[in-house]
């Protein structure tokens, strides 16, 4: 049975492509899945069979412990960096929140 092995979602491009080469060099077969359009689906690199997994996630982990690591984003910087983005999903926030709320404030007043 096909196991997921490495989650391609927010990776690097030159990062996907390492895997992918250290995937080929220890001769691990393997398969790729896309999100699709609208994001549905899981953008992965999946192995065919069980027996498989321990060397696709040592050539991973290999692949892994040669990039350098970012340090996290604040929030505050990602807000500076997606301000539009951020507000929008506070009021997508506040709306489902509002949604779900004013059912009960009815019920009560």
């Amino acid at each position: 049975m096909a196991r997921l092995v490495f989650h391609l979602a927010n990776v690097p491009e030159d990062e996907a492509m390492q895997v992918r080469q250290a995937l080929t060099e220890a001769e691990v077969e393997f398969f790729e899945t896309e999100a699709g359009r609208w994001r549905i689906g899981v953008a992965a690199i999946w192995v065919h069979t069980d027996d498989d997994v321990p060397a696709a996630r040592q050539a991973i982990e290999a692949v892994q412990a040669e990039l350098p690591r970012a340090a996290p984003l604040p929030f505050w910087h990602h807000v500076a960096l997606n301000p539009v983005r951020v507000l929008s999903m506070l009021v997508l926030i506040a709306a489902i929140i509002a949604i779900t709320l004013i059912p009960v404030w009815m019920l009560i007043n």
